[in-house]
């Protein structure tokens, strides 16, 4: 990591002490995206204007303050563009990708301002004049892995930091970074919810649905439906899930009592046969009609008498919020007071004893916390000794010796293993190459079942490729082999035929006609192969054949009698094999050229016998007119060898199984070997300890009564200070439902038109479903309080209730539509349907209706979406009544960032928007190009311009309003 300098001057400003809430002072980005180094853009709590040319970078200062609020799931950069989720992404902005340029393989390859080997700062200051309070965010990058997502941590402060000074000069490594920010006095934090959760304390913000708003202000343009709009951002989703599985485990009881009942009323109506009891039971049946008579003549009475506690209830709850914010401040101080009391029983419990009691359960825990632990290795160890045959041992020296014998056998095992591994490995070679073999011999067999000749497959491939090249048949161009073969009489001289001649044989015949194509493909081609060939010419002064030793080799040799090539053949045979068959030793070395049953040859002085090979082995054989025999032979090779194969295979299974078994034993022995000692596993000792500790604190608790009575008070002071606080935070919630109803006073303030306003309104949702749903609970708990004849219970009741906790479980075949239905009717805020009503500010009379924003000029679109989206803000920011809009002791947080929406819109509605935000004292950063600054100009105070000349490093230049006026050439617009 570079100690890095800072490249731009900061830009101060007195603070302006009439601006209420937190407010951006200023903004800061180290390495981000473009914008390499440091640079700094200061708006001092007011509005301000980000502007420059499209793809100057200005969206990328804006994605730095999203990323300093809003948790990394939550974001698409660049969203006011309409971007992909992939266009831009933190590794991009951290190694400052600025364009793209084609790979060597043809794809598209970003290019980086900097390497893995920087890191990068974005950090935001926010002030709120009214408390004179500070607090600072930042966040820092850095990568672990070259290839992969930088890494970060999270930096919060209750004091200005600065880039500039505050992260550089700490050195080579971030830890030294944290540790230096620490002396500072900042909190680090690992994970964005911890960090969210401090920025919202200190800065104001009651919840995460304010922050999501923030976001979505950024890129927002209009309203689409009006409904949506409220649900998502105005009302607050509640945890319904929980509750449905807490209603279907009690179902489950319920279901449960009403087989009981179901039982019990089947063994009633067995044990009541007697005729007293049926007239007794109608005696009861006349009074129950009665008094049934009876109570249904009450329901009108107590109908009017409920209308008018209800009446008297709608004007107790129109008091009752004027009640509520005095009820939480007097609770508050009531919590604190208790909290006091709390202290103070505490000390008091501390200075009678109280101390070591509290002292001894601590160490109860915490040895308690010890033989958990200590409890569960013993388990594991138990687990590991039994998987090698062993029971785990009790004692130390019981351990220490069976650690020792699992050395021995953990080493013997690893040797054996490495042994079979080896073994199994020589195996699959083998198997590999006797493969290899069986193959070719298999593709031999097929060649030659193909055909008649004995000549080999690669021989016979050559031969193919050239008479297919030249158009030539193969029967004109044969194997001198293909055309001899050994008397039948004489078959005891084939092998040494063979072992002499296999040269010869294996010689293609060319005819005088087809030579001189031969031999031009033969030197125009690799054969992949050896080719010997003769040239054949049909002599017209045909030579008689020269005389034959008596014993000679070609008098055993038949040449076949149809071809054309026979004469010539019978002239060569003569010329080439004229050797003498001998019998004997004597005859051998007495004849000039000589061969012998065994295949010695012998040619004048040279003597030659060849035995890579036996001389029997037919599947070498290349002489002969047919192939049957030679099939044969390898036909049994190859079956010999599929044997072998089989074995082979074997013995390797054999041999894979005994590993893995071995493997087996040896990682359990490896575990073992992690306990090095016997305390790790000793529970017995830990136990005696712990029984002796809680006999102290008993001894100490009957010890002293005022100790008991101190602690009594504690619990006593506890639960009501619990109690207080549940009250608390009813009322809070209490108080949160009425939002929607102060918005609407609000909103009563804003001139939506001359002479009018915006009100929410909200109805009932028609939805088929979700009425049904509310059908369905009434008919299961109408008469709960008024009471019925089936009051006690109800079959047509539960089968009501178990219509739904049916749906809720998921019915079978239809359990993702259930679990949709169940989403939906489940959750209250879609049981409404929510729109906007224009009104006369004289009289409250309707002007026109909004259900949506379909149908609207372009115009009125922006104005509606800009006094829904000023509602919200309201809302999620809690300014209420208008009474916290201007006032600077106010700590809420009032900072806002429109990305290119006031740039877009019409000049009297981004006036209005204008106006309204600046009403509502929410501080503006709007981003947006050259044009519509006119308009805007007048409701900011500095100006941030964004320069990337070059396409590929942004500037950044901080100006007042007053150095842009004097600065801007008389034709910009």
């Amino acid at each position: 990591m570079n100690d890095s300098q800072p490249i731009l001057p900061g830009l101060l400003a007195p603070e302006t002490a009439h601006l209420p809430g937190f407010r951006l002072k200023y903004l800061e980005v180290f390495n981000w995206g473009t914008f390499d180094n440091w640079w700094r853009f200061a708006l001092h709590g007011e509005n301000g204007l980000l502007t420059g040319d499209i793809g100057s970078g200005k969206s990328t200062l804006v994605d730095a303050i999203t990323t300093l609020l809003v948790p990394a799931q939550r974001i698409t950069y660049n969203k006011a563009a309409g971007a992909d989720s992939r266009e831009r992404t933190l590794r991009s902005y951290v190694l400052g990708h600025y364009k793209s340029e084609r790979h060597e393989t043809g794809t598209a390859k970003p290019v980086a301002l900097r390497d893995h080997n920087s890191y990068s700062v974005i950090l935001g200051v926010f002030y709120n004049a009214g408390y004179d309070q500070t607090v600072t965010l930042a966040q820092v990058f850095w990568f672990k892995d070259a290839q992969g997502q930088p890494a970060r941590f999270f930096v919060g402060a209750e004091r200005p930091l600065s880039i500039a000074t505050d992260f550089t000069r700490f050195g080579s490594e971030i830890p030294q970074l944290r540790k230096k920010l620490r002396g500072l006095g900042a909190e680090i934090e690992e994970s964005f919810p911890k960090y969210g959760a401090w920025l919202r304390r200190r800065l104001g913000i009651e919840n995460e649905q304010a922050l999501e708003l923030f976001h979505q202000t950024v890129s927002m343009k209009s309203v689409g439906n009006l409904t949506d709009f409220v649900r998502s951002h105005m009302l607050e989703p509640s945890d319904v899930a929980t509750r449905i599985i807490a209603l279907i485990d009690h179902f489950e009881d319920l279901n449960r009592a009403h087989e009981a009942v179901l039982k019990a009323k089947r063994q009633v109506a067995l044990l009541t046969p007697l005729v007293a009891d049926c007239q007794r039971h109608d005696a009861l049946v006349t009074e129950i009609d009665g008094l049934r008579q009876c109570r249904e003549g009450l329901q009108a009475y107590f109908a009017g008498l409920k209308r008018g506690l209800l009446d008297r209830r709608i004007v107790i709850l129109n008091e009752e919020w004027l009640r509520l914010t005095a009820q939480v401040n007097r609770l508050e101080g009531r919590r604190d007071e208790q909290r006091f009391q709390v202290d103070e029983l505490k000390r008091a419990v501390a200075e009678n004893g109280g101390d070591r009691l509290e002292r001894l359960t601590a160490e109860i825990r915490k040895k308690e916390s010890l033989r958990d632990a200590r409890q569960s290795k013993f388990r594991r160890y138990a687990e590991l000794t039994a998987s090698v045959g062993e029971r785990a041992a009790e004692d130390e020296s019981a351990f220490l010796t069976q650690q020792g014998r699992f050395k021995t056998v953990r080493e013997h095992d690893q040797q054996r293993t490495a042994d079979l591994q080896n073994a199994q490995t020589e195996q699959e070679l083998l198997l590999r190459q006797e493969k290899v073999a069986y193959d070719q011999l298999q593709a031999e067999i097929a060649s030659l079942k193909r055909r008649r000749s004995n000549i080999d497959d690669q021989q016979i491939r050559i031969r193919t490729a050239l008479c297919t090249a030249l158009n030539i048949a193969e029967e004109e161009m044969p194997f001198a082999g293909e055309l001899l073969q050994v008397h039948e009489a004489e078959r005891e001289w084939e092998g040494a035929a063979e072992r002499l001649m296999r040269g010869f044989g294996l010689s293609l015949l060319v005819p005088d006609n087809h030579y001189r194509r031969v031999v031009g493909w033969v030197d125009g081609n690799h054969l992949h192969g050896r080719l010997v060939y003769f040239l054949v010419r049909q002599e017209k002064n045909r030579e008689d054949r020269p005389s034959l030793h008596s014993d000679s080799l070609v008098r055993k040799i038949a040449i076949k009698p149809d071809s054309p090539h026979y004469d010539w053949l019978d002239r060569e045979l003569a010329r080439r094999f004229d050797v003498a068959c001998c019998t004997t030793q004597e005859q051998f070395l007495r004849e000039p050229r000589a061969i012998t049953r065994t295949g010695q040859i012998k040619e004048q002085r040279r003597h030659e016998k060849d035995d890579r090979h036996s001389i029997h082995d037919r599947s070498r054989y290349i002489l002969g007119w047919t192939n049957t025999a030679k099939i044969q032979v390898l036909e049994a090779n190859a079956r010999q060898l599929e044997a072998t194969m089989k074995k082979i295979a074997a013995e390797r299974d054999a041999l894979q199984s005994a590993r893995k078994g071995l493997e087996r034993r040896l990682n359990a022995l490896i575990g073992l070997a992690e306990f090095s000692n016997f305390e790790e596993l000793d529970c017995s000792s830990l136990a005696t300890e712990l029984a002796a500790l809680i006999d102290e604190r008993r001894s100490l608790e009957s010890a002293s009564d005022l100790l008991q009575q101190l602690d009594r008070q504690l619990k006593e002071a506890s639960g009501t200070l619990a109690s207080l606080e549940n009250e608390l935070d009813a009322c809070k919630d209490k108080r949160s439902k009425k939002r929607i109803a102060r918005i609407n006073d609000s909103l009563t303030q804003i001139d939506y038109n001359p002479g009018r306003y915006i009100t929410l309104d909200f109805q009932t949702t028609p939805d088929a479903e979700i009425r049904d749903f509310q059908t369905d609970l009434r008919s299961c708990t109408e008469g709960s309080l008024t009471g019925s004849e089936d009051a006690q219970y109800s079959e047509v009741k539960f089968q009501h209730v178990k219509h739904i906790i049916d749906r809720f479980r998921g019915r079978e075949g239809v359990s993702d539509q259930d679990r949709r239905w169940t989403t939906k009717v489940t959750d209250v805020r879609n049981w409404f349907l929510f729109a906007a009503s224009e009104r006369w500010k004289e009289d409250h009379t309707e002007y026109e209706h909004y259900s949506d924003s379909g149908g609207k000029s372009g115009g009125q679109k922006e104005k509606l979406a800009y006094t829904i989206l000023a509602a919200s803000l309201a809302y999620q920011f809690g300014l209420e009544f208008g009474l916290e809009w201007g006032a600077v002791r106010s700590r809420s947080f009032r900072f806002v960032v429109i990305d290119e929406a006031f740039g877009r819109g019409s000049d009297e509605s981004t006036h209005y928007g204008l106006t309204l935000f600046q009403q509502l004292g929410l501080q503006l950063l709007i981003v947006t190009p050259l044009q519509k600054i006119p308009i805007i100009e007048p409701f900011v105070a500095s100006v941030g311009f964004v320069q990337n000349e070059d396409g590929r490093a942004s500037k950044l230049l901080n100006l007042t309003i007053e150095e842009y006026r004097m600065g801007r050439p008389e034709s910009s617009p």
